[in-house]
C-alpha cells in the first residue's frame, strides 16, 4: 500500500485513519451537508481529495461524484476504496481536466494550506463551477491551528493523564514571513494563509462570501482526542462561497 508514496503521502494516509481524523471528518461533514445542493443529480467535485473519504461519503448521496488529487499514490488508494467515484490525478493550481461551468459544488477540505498558488486554484474552481455554484472551503483556523497552535502535554502530563494544553506561537511571525512556508515534518511543506487573505483571494477569484462558520465539537469529552480540543477551540473554519449568477 505504501509503494510509491512520498513522506507526505504516508503522513496523510496515516492521519486519515487516526481517531483524530475520524472526529474531524464527522464534524466537517456535518457542517458541509446542509450547504450542499439538494438535488441528487447535482455534480459535486472533491478537490484535493486525498484518500477519498469525503468523495466516497458524497457518492452515497449523489448520483456521480468527481475527485482529484496531485498525488498518484493517494488517487490509487482512493480508487481501490471508492471505485464509484470518478477520480483523476491533477494539480489544483494547474490545468484541471474539467469543462467550464460543469459543477454545482466544489469542496476543498483541509487542503488550502497545501496549495502554494491558492489564487490560481480558486480561479480554476470558479471556471469549472456553474453560475450560482458553491465553493465550500474548510480550512485550518490560522489563529489556533498548527503552526500557530500546538497542543502540549509532556511526559508528566501523559503519566498523570492530564488533558493537553494549547500553546500559541507568534501569529505575526508567520504573517510576516514572505515565503509563508512551514514544515510539518521531514519534507512535508505547507503554506500559511490568514483569514483575511482567504477572503481576499476568494473575492479576487470572483466568489461572493455567503457565510463563515466555526467548526467545533458539540460537547465536551473526557478523552484526550480531537473532540476535546475542538470543543474548546474552533480549529477549523468553513467558508461558504458562491460563483455569482449571470
Amino acid at each position: 500500500m505504501d509503494k510509491g508514496k512520498t513522506d507526505k503521502d504516508k503522513g496523510y494516509s496515516f492521519y486519515a485513519l487516526s481517531q483524530n481524523a475520524k472526529i474531524e471528518q464527522q464534524l466537517v461533514f456535518a457542517a458541509l451537508e446542509p450547504k450542499l445542493p439538494p438535488s441528487k443529480d447535482a455534480r459535486i467535485l472533491d478537490a484535493a481529495c486525498g484518500t477519498g473519504w469525503l468523495a466516497g461519503k458524497l457518492a452515497a448521496k449523489y448520483g456521480r461524484v468527481w475527485g482529484f488529487d496531485v498525488s498518484h499514490a493517494l488517487i490509487s488508494e482512493a480508487k481501490e476504496n471508492f471505485p464509484e467515484v470518478d477520480l483523476k490525478v491533477a494539480d489544483a493550481a494547474g490545468e484541471l481536466p474539467y469543462q467550464n461551468d460543469c459543477f454545482d459544488a466544489v469542496i476543498l477540505n483541509m487542503a488550502a494550506h497545501d496549495i502554494e498558488d491558492l489564487p490560481r486554484a480558486l480561479t480554476n474552481f470558479s471556471r469549472i463551477l456553474k453560475p450560482g455554484g458553491k465553493l465550500l472551503m474548510a480550512v485550518a483556523n490560522p489563529y489556533y491551528a498548527f503552526p500557530v497552535g500546538i497542543w502540549k502535554r509532556g511526559w508528566l502530563g501523559f503519566l498523570l493523564r492530564r488533558k493537553p494544553v494549547l500553546k500559541l506561537r507568534d501569529y505575526a511571525q508567520f504573517c510576516r514571513n514572505p515565503q509563508r512556508g512551514f514544515v510539518w515534518k521531514k519534507d512535508i511543506r505547507s503554506y500559511f494563509y490568514t483569514l483575511p487573505e482567504y477572503v481576499k483571494i476568494s473575492k479576487q477569484a470572483g466568489f461572493d462570501l455567503l457565510g463563515l462558520q466555526e467548526i467545533m465539537s458539540g460537547k465536551d469529552s473526557s478523552r484526550f482526542d480531537r473532540s476535546y480540543q475542538m470543543f474548546r477551540f474552533p480549529l477549523i473554519l468553513l467558508l461558504e462561497l458562491e460563483k455569482p449568477r449571470e
